[in-house]
């Protein structure tokens, strides 16, 4: 695969459309400042070949613009087998899409859209197409081993279809034959019952078969429990038939006691209930004696506030004449002054029209038209030439170009001036031409602005039959004062119209007493009424006076004999027996306690033995018998079936031991290769590089030392050294048959200026073989690549590096 060209928008900071162009032969240096979007534009083209336009991990979302709710979009141009494709994928929210096209001569066509664009992508990278139609799927191929990424100087894993091409560069793979068959049929059978990582299949034959002996097992308890259950139920039910006998002679007991002491309890109601009686009629009589009482107090009340309104009323009737007198006269001196007011505003109205000053405005306006007619007028008059001719004797010459052109006589000894501009030409007979020229500046042209800007004094001072600027500018002063005047005067108006003037507050103030003083007025006369109509009702409801005094007596002398008979009750509820009333209480609840129990026991006991036969009607030791002799036969099965996973298991381990020891043999080859690059780079090292089974470099192998040396006790340049040889080896190896894009970001922070010049060799020298993108924020250390192709990145596009 050849990569062309890579755009994004919408992507980090990058908001409007970026694109950079990769070409195929040559070393590409992606270059910028920190943050100016190099390590978006990696991340938009790992992205796009490898994250589906579905996701919503956390790279994906970590591309959109923060703050802003846009989809972000990444295009790559790319060849692969002599075609040339167009990638386009938008990603997050409702335009989420992916778009594979291919080349046709002429323009882009369509070859996939959605999923099955996604289904494509793999093939491009050296995996399987399909391999990538799960939104979850993340799988990078070679871009995994081939593309580095900022901050991943150590080789990945490699693994699946990446190592399975691997093998077979180096033929170390059994794809035919008897061997291939056992291990495709060894791996039918492993892959019925075992996932890839060796974990038991949930829809495999024995997993049924255990999820059926397990539902087998929990019927059998199940069946146990409803036996548990009964043997419990029956031992409930004998211990409520007891409990019911004990609390039978109980409640008898209650009963008979209870009879004793409801008989004595019966006759201290009744006491209790002539005292209560005793008690309302003494309540009765005092509350009528109260009442008469009260009405006594209510009629006396009543007359005095009558007599009490009266009074009010005879006084306030001169105050309110008064006051009326009062707001009269306030309100006829606010419209005094109003009319006084209003009179002076319209004479300096009238003063002010036939003044016919202008405003402001126009008077600067004027003043300036005025101003520029002086400038004009003066500056005319510097651009003539002027030429003074006074002859000896009488001439007659002719005026060429002047101001006024033609023949003109002239007196002996009398000047004459000829004006003009920009030259003057006058013939004189038996002398010649005479030409005078001038100032630059064309007095037809001053003439012309002259012209105009008196045309526009003319017109704006029509309206004022054009008096001289003094003339206005003195008009105007007069008009400032009257207009500030009849300002001053309509203040005072719209003041008055709000009534907020002395006039107009001292007759509202006026109003406003004497509307309290009517109130006040209207307030006795409907409390004199008010009482009056209450006084004669009292008369009519209360008895008279003396009527009265004589009832409240004889009731006095009822309730005294009411309290002797009360009096009487008491002593005889005093003899009865401490706390009958409590013990009564106390039995009552008792009996009604032991009842209740009684029938709770009664109502359980009926319950538990209708559950009981409920439960026996269903056979449930024929159930349990049935059940065990189910679990006893899917356990047989289970266990078969478990077996024959086991054995299938055990096959597939030993075949992929065998082919592990075939698998062996491609790593000698790329340990020879990433060691041939690294002495290159540099011979200074103390072993050669050990791969492990994932390909990665672990170690370094020291002749002559019994152990080898941990990565980790390498320094920084010496490590990332080491794992640029084995990336650079497994490329080498890639694009022996087509070339691969091979990208390195940052990559070598730490590797000395020196080294770092020979690794430009050894890329230099694979420009023909695979595509080269370095990305790089110090460009000046990437100069010894005479041919490299610089894409500048601006720090002004704000893309997030």
């Amino acid at each position: 695969m050849i990569l062309h060209h890579i755009e994004v928008s919408d992507f980090t900071r990058f908001s409007a459309p970026f694109r950079v162009s990769i070409e195929p032969h040559r070393v590409n240096l992606l270059c910028g400042p920190n943050g100016s979007g190099k390590s978006s534009l990696l991340a938009a083209l790992t992205l796009a070949f490898t994250a589906s336009h579905k996701s919503l991990g956390a790279d994906v979302k970590a591309i959109q613009p923060w703050g802003r709710a846009v989809a972000p979009r990444a295009a790559v141009e790319f060849s692969h087998d002599s075609a040339r494709y167009r990638l386009t994928k938008t990603y997050l929210l409702k335009g989420k899409s992916a778009l594979l096209e291919r080349w046709n001569g002429t323009a882009f066509e369509a070859v996939g859209q959605d999923e099955t664009a996604e289904r494509e992508l793999p093939r491009f990278l050296g995996g399987t197409p399909g391999a990538g139609e799960n939104a979850r799927t993340r799988q990078a191929w070679l871009a995994s081993i081939l593309w580095s990424r900022q901050n991943e100087t150590a080789l990945p894993p490699v693994e699946g279809e990446v190592r399975q091409m691997i093998q077979a560069l180096f033929g170390a793979q059994a794809d035919t034959g008897i061997t291939a068959l056992v291990a495709r049929e060894a791996q039918r059978a492993y892959d019925l019952d075992w996932t890839a990582t060796g974990r038991p299949k949930k829809t495999s034959e024995a997993a049924r078969l255990q999820a059926e002996a397990v539902a087998a097992r929990a019927e059998a308890a199940r069946c146990h429990a409803v036996l548990e259950d009964i043997d419990l139920l029956r031992k409930s039910v004998q211990d409520l038939e007891d409990g019911q006998s004990t609390l039978r002679t109980q409640a008898e007991g209650l009963e008979a006691l209870f009879g004793e002491l409801d008989d004595l309890w019966r006759v201290r109601r009744e006491k209790l209930a002539a005292r209560t009686e005793l008690g309302l009629q003494i309540d009765a009589r005092q509350q009528e004696a109260d009442r008469l009482r009260v009405q006594a107090e209510r009629l006396a009340d009543t007359r005095g506030r009558a007599e009490e309104s009266r009074r009010n009323l005879a006084e306030l009737s001169p105050r309110i004449l008064s006051t009326r007198t009062a707001r009269d006269q306030a309100d006829a001196a606010r419209r005094e002054a109003a009319a006084r007011t209003a009179a002076e505003s319209g004479r300096l109205q009238a003063q002010l029209d036939a003044l016919n000053a202008p405003a402001a405005g126009e008077l600067a306006a004027l003043e300036a038209l005025d101003q520029d007619l002086l400038l004009l007028r003066a500056r005319l008059a510097g651009a003539l030439l002027h030429l003074d001719l006074t002859p000896q004797t009488a001439a007659r010459i002719t005026v060429v170009t002047a101001e006024t052109p033609g023949a003109l006589d002239l007196a002996p000894g009398v000047t004459r001036r000829i004006s003009g501009s920009p030259e003057i030409v006058i013939e004189i007979p038996g002398f010649g031409t005479l030409r005078a020229s001038g100032p630059a500046e064309s007095a037809a042209e001053i003439r012309t602005r002259l012209a105009e800007t008196l045309e526009q004094w003319n017109t704006r001072s029509a309206p004022y039959a054009g008096a001289p600027v003094a003339e206005l500018r003195r008009r105007r002063r007069e008009a400032a004062g009257l207009e500030s005047r009849l300002a001053d005067l309509r203040s005072w108006l719209e003041q008055d119209a709000a009534g907020r003037t002395p006039e107009a507050l001292a007759a509202r103030e006026a109003a406003a007493g004497l509307e309290a003083l009517e109130k006040e007025r209207r307030q006795a006369e409907s409390s004199l009424q008010s009482s009056l109509a209450d006084l004669s009702q009292l008369e009519r409801e209360c008895l008279p006076e003396a009527d009265s005094l004589a009832r409240r007596a004889a009731l006095a002398l009822e309730v005294l004999g009411l309290r002797e008979k009360l009096t009487g009750i008491d002593a005889a509820l005093a003899a009865d027996p401490p706390e009958l009333e409590q013990q009564h209480a106390r039995t009552r609840a008792d009996l009604d306690g032991a009842l209740l129990r009684q029938g709770q026991v009664k109502d359980l006991l009926v319950s538990g033995r209708a559950v009981l036969d409920e439960k026996l009607a269903h056979a449930p030791y024929l159930s349990f018998t049935a059940a065990r002799a189910r679990l006893t036969e899917k356990e047989d099965a289970w266990r078969q079936a478990q077996l024959s996973a086991d054995a299938a298991k055990l096959l597939h381990e030993t075949l992929a031991a065998v082919c592990g020891e075939a698998e062996a043999q491609i790593i000698p080859p790329l340990e020879a290769g990433a060691n041939t690059i690294l002495q290159g780079i540099s011979g200074a090292l103390p072993g050669a590089v050990r791969l492990d089974g994932h390909l990665v470099p672990h170690a370094l192998a020291a002749a002559g030392r019994g152990e080898d040396i941990a990565l980790d006790q390498l320094s920084g340049g010496e490590f990332e050294q080491v794992h640029f040889a084995a990336r650079l080896a497994l490329a080498d190896l890639f694009c022996l048959h087509a070339p691969q894009p091979v990208v390195f970001d940052d990559a070598l922070l730490a590797t000395d200026d020196v080294r770092l010049g020979r690794i430009l060799e050894m890329l230099e020298s694979r420009r023909e073989r695979m595509q080269i993108l370095i990305l790089t924020c110090h460009p000046e250390r990437y100069a010894a690549l005479t041919g490299a192709h610089a894409i500048h990145v601006p720090a002004l596009q704000g893309a997030g590096a």
